[in-house]
């Protein structure tokens, strides 16, 4: 089951790395500003290393689009906040 569902998980990844290779630089998935599409798709791209999927190796333009959204202002606050939370979480569970 885990090997097919890594073959569906490639194919699907092969379409999102064709379409975010036909984005004009500096263009997110919709437009030139990020959305909500962005931070969705960010979001399930960045659990790829869960997978033992090597984005950097083997989908250059999800590897660049991942960088591009990791730099982004709203993302770095989101990641900030929950970092924090995850903190706040810890500390009640050892208290």
């Amino acid at each position: 089951m885990r090997k097919k569902g890594l073959e569906r998980l490639h194919l699907l990844l092969g379409h999102v790395e064709r379409r975010l290779g036909t984005l004009e630089a500096g263009h997110w998935l919709v437009s030139e500003h990020f959305t909500i599409a962005d931070a969705y798709v960010g979001v399930f791209l960045s659990w790829l290393p869960r997978a033992d999927i090597s984005a950097e190796e083997k989908y250059p333009a999800i590897h660049s689009y991942l960088k591009r959204w990791l730099a982004h202002p709203a993302v770095q606050a989101a990641l900030a906040a929950e970092s924090q939370l995850r903190s706040q979480d810890a500390a009640k569970l050892s208290a």
